[in-house]
């Protein structure tokens, strides 16, 4: 799980938003508990949020839910 949160991060660096969300989608589906507890998933999913444009949107609010960042 870490390689994949790894080079989200590094997507998200490159603002590449679609392949980072890709990536914590595929950690997700594999370890769920890891989005909800580790800091620097949440960490790059608010950095996600912050400048989300409308053709990731929808793959990333459920991803913030499972992380307890949205309502």
């Amino acid at each position: 799980m870490t390689y994949r949160l790894d080079t989200a991060r590094c997507y998200v660096r490159q603002k590449n938003d679609v392949a980072a969300v890709h990536l914590i989608q595929q950690m997700h589906r594999d370890s769920p508990e890891e989005l909800r507890y580790s800091v620097l998933a949440r960490e790059t999913l608010s950095e996600l949020m912050g400048r989300a444009k409308p053709a990731i949107e929808p793959d990333l609010r459920p991803l913030l839910q499972a992380a307890g960042l949205s309502d």
